[in-house]
This record gives C-alpha cells, sequence and structure tokens, in this order.
C-alpha cells in the first residue's frame, strides 16, 4: 500500500489553526492523500453550527455519475467511508502517521484493499 500525499506542512497548519480558532475560509479543502484508486481530501465544514474537519474519501473508475476528472474524463464516486481528522497531534509527520493508520484500518474495514494495493491513479 503507497500513501501519496498532496499537503505542506504550512497547509497542515492552516488547517489546525482555521479549526482551533473558527476561521471561516472559502477555501476548506486542505491537501489530499492518494492510496491506489483512493483519493482523500481533507476538508472543513463551512457551517458555525457544525465546526468540524472531515475528510472524503474518493475511488477512481467508479461510474456512478458522481463526477469524472478534468484531464481523461475518467469517473469516481464519493464513498460512504469516513475518518474522523486528529487535531491534537503535534507535528506533521505525527499527524501523517495517525492519518495512515487510519487510513489502513478503514481500507481493511471497508474491504477497500484491492482499489488501495492499485497503480497510483491520475487524478487530474
Amino acid at each position: 500500500m503507497q500513501f501519496k500525499w498532496n499537503m505542506t506542512e504550512e497547509e497542515w497548519k492552516r488547517m489546525i489553526d482555521e479549526h482551533i480558532n473558527h476561521k471561516d475560509n472559502s477555501n476548506n479543502v486542505y491537501g489530499n492523500l492518494y492510496v491506489g484508486k483512493l483519493c482523500l481530501d481533507f476538508c472543513h465544514t463551512k457551517d458555525e453550527s457544525a465546526w468540524y474537519l472531515y475528510v472524503s474519501v474518493f475511488e477512481i473508475g467508479k461510474d456512478t455519475g458522481y463526477g469524472y476528472t478534468v484531464e481523461g474524463n475518467i469517473p469516481y464516486d464519493l464513498l460512504d467511508d469516513e475518518i474522523k481528522v486528529p487535531v491534537r497531534c503535534k507535528t506533521f509527520n505525527s499527524f501523517k502517521k495517525e492519518i495512515e493508520k487510519r487510513v489502513r484500518k478503514m481500507i481493511v474495514d471497508g474491504g477497500l484493499e484491492k482499489q488501495a494495493n492499485s497503480d497510483l491513479a491520475n487524478w487530474e
């Protein structure tokens, strides 16, 4: 299982800062993590009454009409799996290790091993 991060330490710090300090930001996607045919978007709600971080999990190649990549017009779908975002990690590396542990559990529990162990998909 290969993890490819598309999130910088600065984006992680911004995500945690905006969450803890209730800063509203129209750009509520902070980065991505790719695992085979899966893409995880790190997001924040825009609703003050429901203030939390979450991870949207997508699978490329699954055509339900949900969405298509910009280049290549490849279908993808939003999965129901959800991962809680740890906000108490002290470092970016500890955050990544904790997320990778949670992603592995989600993959096993959700029967997504085949998708996760595939070659990394192009999400552009």
